[in-house]
């Protein structure tokens, strides 16, 4: 870094060109000796490299920003940066490959932070968590670790299957395909997981008469705006898995809360 600086009694002014290799040093140093010129500096900095951010920027520099960001955000209590950046990413349409995929590439490694931000930058678009996991699994062989079992805690599955419906189903096919490799409880806690999800799904089909993909904050689907879209049929959700096989048509009925006309609709 090149600094020149006049002195007038207590108060110091000056020039500085920042670089990224000193930048998180320089950032950290205004901080802690409260520094504002150069506070002002670092910032202008950092915000006019978010600016020139696109869809077609490197993975490098996403990945200098973002740790750039949480750094200051960790050690200096300061989520400016953090918030600006997240919200340039989230208003990319490729930033689930240019940035998100890359960076979870070895996610069983990352801090419970660092997923809550990919949780929140995959919010309008959480499919691409579950192609994620399943190549983890496919990969690696690794089946529930702890961020998985975090990520789907957290994921919004109803949006997954508004977003990608294939990519939900192909997650859990890969998942209970390989039961010979779960305990019992993992078993159960997966089956139970994909069983809550379709019964929601078919519950907010049998309020509003048709199968409704627009998600809010308060609940899991809303029942409100009817989208006209591709309506993957109860018995192809079902079949998927061994489980929802043996239901009898009496049980889909009560599941759904659906007289037999409407269920002929999507069988």
């Amino acid at each position: 870094a090149v600094v020149s600086t006049q002195s007038t009694g207590a108060l110091y002014s000056g020039e500085i060109q920042l670089e990224r290799h000193v930048f998180r040093d320089v950032n950290k140093l205004c901080h802690v000796f409260k520094v504002d010129w150069l506070s002002g500096r670092c910032r202008d900095y950092f915000t006019d490299l978010v600016a020139r951010v696109s869809s077609s920027t490197d993975y490098q520099t996403f990945l200098f920003l973002f740790e750039e960001a949480r750094f200051s955000m960790r050690v200096m209590k300061c989520g400016q940066f953090l918030d600006l950046l997240v919200q340039k990413i989230c208003g990319l349409e490729n930033r689930a490959e240019i940035f998100v995929e890359p960076y979870m590439r070895n996610y069983t490694e990352l801090e419970t932070s660092q997923l809550d931000l990919m949780l929140q930058i995959t919010r309008s678009n959480s499919a691409s968590l579950l192609k994620i996991m399943r190549k983890n699994i496919i990969e690696n062989g690794h089946l529930l670790d702890d961020q998985s079992r975090y990520i789907l805690n957290q994921i919004d599955l109803n949006n997954s299957i508004s977003s990608d419906y294939n990519s939900f189903e192909l997650f859990f096919d890969v998942v209970l395909d390989r039961v010979v490799n779960l305990d019992i409880k993992e078993h159960k806690d997966m089956t139970r997981l994909y069983r809550k999800t379709m019964k929601q799904l078919v519950s907010s089909n049998s309020k509003c008469g048709c199968i409704n993909f627009c998600s809010t904050s308060e609940s899991l689907f809303s029942t409100n705006i009817p989208r006209p879209t591709i309506i993957p049929t109860i018995r192809d959700m079902f079949y998927s898995f061994n489980e929802f096989s043996s239901l009898s048509l009496h049980r889909y009925l009560e599941i759904g809360g659906k007289s037999l006309t409407s269920m002929y609709q999507f069988l």
